[in-house]
């Protein structure tokens, strides 16, 4: 019994907007296997070579595999790309089907439909949508989306940032998250994944707040925002009949005063969103909060070590068994079993280079 999961990693040296430089180590997109009678890890081969696979999206059936190649340049063309994959259901090595261009740089997260994939670009603050084809391929860009504007932060805000994009409403509705200007902006989608503005959805964050992932509970009454720049966690209440959101709690993420260096990472609901969970890449740590069953509010109830250095990702296995952390510079991947409180337990390790994505294949 087990999980295959999938790990992207930095391949080469890349230059954030914090000024902080990573010399890429990795080889590419890593696959790993889940022993959960042992609660170990195995590092079991790279699936492929590719350049930054940053992030890392599975379809539905897991036949393929997309990942977003964070690159300021791709082939001579100024802007990132992203590829997508087939996935050997047996094996699980990824056979390369086609990579697109994505008209801006440092693209980070790529997010599915039924009919088409999305891709944020960060440094360029910008969002594309490419159609499926029936092979799983992508196909020519169908939209794109440019952002602008600026936030308040003199080194992180000066332009927009496109972060992240869930879907929500069965497809229907779909957020983006933009940490430069301080936006979650909203767009409903028809069935080809075509964007429509939503302005009633759309939320204005605090100044400064820098929001850059999010997640909603299993009922889909709240969204929880991970803010980057504030270390904080946004609650909003989403509305049905009125169609919008509302906010209704911030509560740090901080487990010690080290707000000058902080910044967060990612955010995950425990599958009966009992728990949330929070990267602190400040002081590498998975913050743990209890959600209140009536309201949605959270409620700290401690924190654990991650393992190692920059917790840049991490994953819930689908049974809510284990957590599954990326630690982004000091090269290892971590493995916590979950306890009925919601706590962590450490449990082991392997060694891999620049891991910065875990996608669990289910």
């Amino acid at each position: 019994m087990g999980y295959r999961i999938y790990i992207g990693t930095y391949t080469e040296e890349i230059h954030f907007a914090s000024g902080k430089v990573v010399y890429g180590k990795g080889e590419g997109i890593y696959k790993l296997w889940l022993d959960s009678e042992q609660e170990r890890l195995v590092c079991v081969s790279v699936a492929c070579g590719c350049r930054n696979p940053s992030y890392l999206a599975l379809s539905r059936d897991g036949n393929y595999l997309y990942a977003a190649n964070e690159c300021k340049e791709s082939g001579g063309i100024y802007g990132g790309s992203v590829s997508a994959f087939k996935v050997n259901r047996e094996s699980g090595s990824l056979k390369l089907l086609n990579r697109r261009h994505t008209r801006g740089t440092d693209p980070c997260y790529v997010t599915l439909h039924p009919s088409c994939v999305y891709v944020c670009n960060y440094g360029s603050g910008s969002v594309a949508a490419y159609p499926i084809l029936e092979n799983g391929a992508l196909g020519k860009m169908r939209q794109f989306i440019q952002y602008e504007g600026c936030g308040r932060h003199e080194k992180r805000q000066t332009g927009p940032h496109a972060h992240s994009m869930i879907l929500f409403g069965h497809d229907a509705y779909g957020l983006v998250c933009d940490l430069g200007r301080d936006r979650i902006e909203a767009y409903g989608l028809d069935r080809n994944g075509h964007m429509n503005y939503v302005k009633s959805l759309c939320i204005e964050c605090r100044r400064g707040a820098g929001p850059r992932h999010q997640v909603f509970s299993s009922d889909g009454s709240r969204l929880y925002t991970v803010n980057e720049l504030d270390s904080t966690v946004s609650v909003y209440h989403y509305e049905r009949q009125l169609n919008r959101f509302t906010a209704i709690q911030t509560v740090t993420t901080l487990v010690h005063d080290i707000q000058d260096i902080n910044t967060c990472a990612d955010i995950h609901l425990s599958p009966e969103s009992s728990f949330l969970y929070v990267s602190n890449r400040g002081d590498s740590t998975i913050v743990i909060y209890s959600v209140n069953k009536d309201d949605g509010k959270l409620r700290m109830e401690g924190y654990s070590n991650s393992g190692g250095e920059v917790p840049r990702s991490f994953a819930l296995t689908p049974d809510g068994a284990y957590l599954i952390v990326a630690n982004q510079n000091s090269d290892n991947v971590v493995l916590f079993r979950i306890k009925e409180d919601g706590s962590l337990i450490w449990k082991d390790q392997v060694h891999v280079d620049n891991p910065v994505c875990v996608k669990i294949w289910d």
